[in-house]
């Protein structure tokens, strides 16, 4: 769908892929119904038939062509680019997450203006859905219902300008005390646990080699030519982990269905709690995160988006 929209300055949904799977079919869909949507950044149409309030999700990745075929002229699908892999690279467009939400409004509002819309989003993609709902908010922009699928956790202990990373949460940040984090990192930094093990191979060697391919990824832009594949999939990396570590989430008043991944250490759920004020429903799914897993994950969410309410 990108790539069309490049090549011929049109728009397809992902659905018109998916209903028209030859090149003939394709073609003579690009030709009678492609439409210029030029000037949008983050909005990108997967199904963009029906009356219904419009579903909206942030990274929807592996959900793009299910979401097509469940709601096939029911309601608009629309996916959000977010950060994601990206020709002109991610690196610096975005000072905040604040400001990635605040983009990704201006956006929402211009395509459905005066709708109340529903948002979802999955692992960061659910970080980006939930401060968007924010903005939205405090725009008076209704939002009907906000699903986050296995969100990030919120486990970043911070004093003054520094913050500490903490594993095996199963309660909010905010209800630690000095003590208990220093329990918890402990707890977490035993020889005899893989904690202490894994997060030395990604500050020695993970993270800084991801910045240096990243960083020549932005030196090849400057140049005038395209990342490799390699340096695209490191500056999504970088940017999202950049975005996630500096975010203070806020209050979210819309109601909320929280898909949180069951058998691990942190409890997502959990660390969302306190910053929910309208109705929270959490539902135990698989890691999607797994491969092993991710489609049985999936068709839990799918399962549960039978009827949305409206």
């Amino acid at each position: 769908v990108a790539a069309i929209e490049r090549e011929f300055d049109v728009a397809l949904a992902a659905a018109d892929v998916f209903q028209n799977p030859t090149v003939r079919e394709l073609a003579r869909r690009i030709e009678e119904h492609g439409q210029n949507v030029r000037g949008y950044e983050q909005l990108f149409p997967i199904q963009t038939d029906g009356r219904r309030a419009p579903f909206i999700m942030v990274v929807p990745d592996f959900f793009t062509e299910a979401l097509a075929q469940r709601f096939r002229g029911e309601r608009p699908v629309y996916g959000v680019r977010g950060v994601s892999v990206r020709t002109d690279g991610n690196r610096g467009r975005w000072p905040t997450m604040r400001h990635l939400a605040a983009e990704i409004a201006d956006e929402i509002e211009r395509r459905f203006p005066g709708r109340a819309c529903i948002l979802a989003g999955y692992s960061f993609g659910a970080w980006v859905a939930i401060e968007t709902a924010r903005v939205l908010e405090q725009r008076r922009v209704p939002v009907q219902h906000l699903y986050a699928i296995a969100p990030m956790p919120v486990d970043f202990y911070r004093v003054g300008p520094f913050r500490i990373r903490i594993d095996g949460l199963r309660q909010p940040v905010a209800d630690l005390g000095i003590v208990d984090v220093i329990r918890h990192y402990a707890r977490a930094s035993s020889p005899f646990t893989r904690g202490p093990y894994r997060r030395a191979r990604q500050w020695l060697f993970e993270r800084p080699w991801r910045r240096l391919l990243a960083r020549l990824g932005a030196r090849r832009l400057r140049r005038g030519l395209p990342m490799t594949t390699r340096q695209a999939q490191a500056d999504v990396r970088v940017e999202r982990f950049r975005l996630h570590a500096s975010h203070r989430p806020g209050d979210v008043l819309a109601p909320t269905t929280l898909f949180n991944p069951a058998g691990l250490t942190t409890d997502s759920a959990a660390t969302w709690r306190p910053f929910f004020r309208g109705t929270l429903t959490v539902h135990a799914i698989l890691d999607p995160h797994d491969e092993a897993s991710v489609s049985a994950a999936r068709a839990q969410v799918l399962d549960h988006l039978r009827d949305l309410g409206d």
